[in-house]
């Protein structure tokens, strides 16, 4: 669709208006609560975060998963999906213990849902260590931080990019709590 080949160029606004046609037609030829139009909703939400407008981002993804949960139900990977974008919003607005609470959701789901080293689960352990870091709950940033890492390496191998930052993060989360420590 067009709306995510601008959003992927970086052309937000243009990216913004495809959406925000979508959704229009889907509400017209599909209804308020079909499960299509909650994905309309999520990528407005999406466009929105980006450009930082983050109370519609809100807005949009809090549809997205109202629809969600009435048409799909509380443990579809769509509701997940939503939880997660609803997470990364209230992260951005300091709404931390949201967005924790909404990763855990994303998480849970992703959990029943998926193989234990599917990537939307690498996704929710690192936004809830990033979250856990952000509240200084540094042991359970860490205990994150190590699950990540372990499928990393056993996925992308010890010399992989992804494998290196998370062990950049565990040894300065680990100077971190050190010093803390001798304080």
């Amino acid at each position: 669709n067009l709306g995510l080949v601008h959003r992927s160029l970086g052309n937000l606004e243009q990216a913004k208006e495809h959406y925000e046609r979508a959704l229009a037609i889907g509400l017209k030829q599909l209804g308020s609560d079909h499960p299509d139009v909650a994905l309309y909703y999520n990528n407005l939400g999406l466009v929105h975060g980006t450009l930082g407008n983050l109370e519609q981002a809100k807005e949009h993804h809090e549809r997205a998963l109202a629809i969600g949960l009435k048409k799909l139900g509380s443990e579809h990977l769509r509701v997940a999906l939503c939880y997660n974008n609803l997470g990364l919003v209230h992260c951005t607005l300091g709404n931390l213990e949201q967005a924790k609470a909404n990763y855990k959701r994303a998480l849970a789901i992703n959990l029943k849902k998926c193989d234990p080293e599917h990537v939307d689960i690498v996704t929710c352990y690192k936004n809830l260590a990033f979250v856990h870091n952000k509240l200084g709950n540094l042991e359970q940033a860490k205990e994150y931080h190590e699950r990540v890492l372990a499928i990393e390496l056993k996925n992308l191998g010890p010399d992989h990019r992804d494998v290196l930052a998370v062990q950049q993060k565990l040894t300065q989360l680990q100077q971190i709590m050190e010093s803390m420590s001798r304080k």
